[in-house]
C-alpha cells in the first residue's frame, strides 16, 4: 500500500453493498471504534481496522439507493473540504476590495471557481445531477455581498 493510500479503499464494507456489516465511516462518518487511523482535514488516514475485509470485486453492483447515498456522502465530504477553501478566499476578496490587493485576491478566487467548474461534470455524477457548480458558486459569492459571476437560466 503506497503511504498516501487508506485501508478503506480496499475494504469490502465500505465498497460492496451487499455486505452485512455496515462500516460507520463509510456510512455515516463516524470513526470505526478501535481502528487505528490518522486525522488528515475532514477525513482519516486508516491503517488497521477491525471492520476491514478485503474487496474481492465480487460485489461491484452495488444497489441503486446505497450506491446514490454513498456518492452524494462522497460528494458532500469533497465539497465541505473545498467549500471551507472557498469561503476563506472569497473573504480574503471581500476585505481587500477598497485596497490593492483586492485584484490579486479576486484573482485567486476565479482560479479556485475554474477548478470547480472543471470539475462539474464529476460533482453531476456524483450528485445524481443534484448539485449545480455555477449555481453554487453565485450563491456563495451573494453570501460574502460579492457579484455574481454566472447568468443562470
Amino acid at each position: 500500500m503506497c503511504k498516501h493510500d487508506t485501508l478503506c479503499w480496499t475494504c469490502k464494507n465500505a465498497t460492496c453493498a451487499k455486505n452485512d456489516v455496515m462500516c460507520p465511516w463509510f456510512n455515516r462518518g463516524k470513526s470505526v471504534p478501535g481502528w487505528n487511523a490518522s486525522k488528515h482535514g475532514n477525513s482519516y488516514h486508516v491503517y488497521e481496522c477491525p471492520l476491514f475485509e478485503k474487496d474481492t470485486g465480487e460485489c461491484f453492483q452495488l444497489d441503486e439507493n446505497f450506491s446514490r447515498d454513498m456518492a452524494l456522502n462522497l460528494a458532500e465530504q469533497i465539497l465541505d473540504t473545498m467549500a471551507q477553501d472557498y469561503r476563506n478566499l472569497l473573504h480574503i476578496w471581500k476585505n481587500n476590495i477598497h485596497n490593492g490587493s483586492s485584484r490579486v485576491a479576486r484573482h485567486e478566487v476565479e482560479i479556485f471557481e475554474n477548478q470547480l467548474i472543471r470539475n462539474d461534470t464529476i460533482f453531476n455524477v456524483l450528485t445524481f445531477g443534484l448539485l449545480d457548480v455555477k449555481n453554487y458558486v453565485n450563491t456563495m459569492r451573494t453570501k460574502e455581498g460579492l457579484p455574481t459571476r454566472f447568468e443562470l437560466d
